[in-house]
This record gives C-alpha cells, structure tokens and sequence, in this order.
C-alpha cells in the first residue's frame, strides 16, 4: 500500500514529466524539479489531512521556478478525482530561494483530505 506522499509523488511526476523527489538529490541535480515534504499530519472524525510542502526549484532562474510553481499549482487541484483524496486546499505560496546554494525555489504548502 503507498503512503500518501507516494501517491502525490507519482501524481505530480506522471503530470508534469519532471523530477518529483522527496529531497534534494546530493549529487546530480536537475535544471528543474519538485521536492516534496511532509510538514503535518492530522485525523479529525476519521478523516486525515496531511500538510504538504510543494517546492518548485530551479537552477536556471527565480522566473523558472515561479512558472513550474504556477504549473504544479494548476496541475494538483485534479489530485481530488483520484478515489484516496476528499480534498486539496492551498495554504501558502511563496518565494523560498535558498540563496546559500543558488536553488531559486517556491513553495506552496497544501492541506490534502485522504481516506
């Protein structure tokens, strides 16, 4: 059985046709791709919910990274007609460059409803 974070994984990879991985890979890193982490878990009434942080990165540019967040953003609302997920709901989107390495990111975090 996979976990929900898989299920987004496989989701978001199947969609968009890049990289979706849940760390930042140490060696060979991509133009451009997602990472994903888990920043919640909840159940209210059997019902869970997970927090998710959505990041869009970029080695090429701020602007790069803000279009594949636009993208990635247009792209998981659909994540609601697979049978495991009730809901998607946007929390937060924001700038999250990470100016030490030079990665231009954005990270959107996502309340998701899961069975």
């Amino acid at each position: 059985m996979k976990t929900i974070e898989e299920i987004v994984k496989d989701f978001l990879q199947e969609k968009l046709k890049i990289p979706v991985l849940f760390e930042v890979p140490a060696r060979t890193i991509p133009e451009k791709f997602i990472v994903l982490e888990r920043v919640g878990l909840g159940e209210r009434d059997h019902v869970k919910t997970l927090s998710l942080a959505v990041q869009s990165i970029s080695t090429r540019s701020r602007y790069d990274a803000d279009i594949l967040d636009h993208i990635t953003r247009d792209v998981i609302h659909d994540i609601v007609f697979l049978p495991e997920i009730s809901g998607i709901y946007l929390s937060a989107s924001y700038d999250h460059t990470d100016t030490s390495t030079g990665r231009y990111r954005y990270q959107s975090v996502y309340d998701i409803s899961y069975v």
